[in-house]
């Protein structure tokens, strides 16, 4: 089974530098392996960890700088994300029902999280726009 989640416009929320940074995210966790790799499923779960850190800091500048007001309560995602990404370090992947499981987190974690708390800045940042 190979499962998947392709970045399109749909995910777009309008900064192109946090864009560009989902459809990394996105490739990284679509090379998750399913099939009990797990020399290729701590490498790719260390990038993820050591990625989605590198992102969730652009994304928390970018808050500043746009003066979202809901950044904290944003922040509290990408800490809980942070946390459980912490947790599989210190489980055993490498089986294909613990990768798969994995794959499926994450997936379901970054589709929501983008299309919820991210395009929540996006609604933010063009309702602050002036009208033209």
């Amino acid at each position: 089974m190979d499962i998947r989640l392709d970045w399109n416009e749909t995910f777009s929320i309008g900064e192109p530098l946090l864009d560009a940074q989902h459809r990394e995210l996105f490739k990284i966790i679509n090379e998750l392996p399913e099939d009990g790799d797990r020399a290729k499923a701590r490498t790719c779960l260390m990038r993820l960890f050591r990625y989605a850190r590198e992102h969730f800091a652009s994304e928390e500048k970018y808050m500043l700088a746009v003066g979202y007001p809901a950044r904290l309560e944003h922040l509290v995602h990408h800490d809980q994300l942070i946390e459980e990404l912490g947790k599989f370090t210190q489980e055993p992947l490498g089986s294909a029902d613990a990768d798969l499981a994995f794959k499926r987190f994450v997936l379901q974690w970054i589709g929501e999280h983008i299309l919820v708390c991210d395009m929540a800045i996006r609604k933010f940042v063009l309702e602050k726009r002036p009208a033209t």
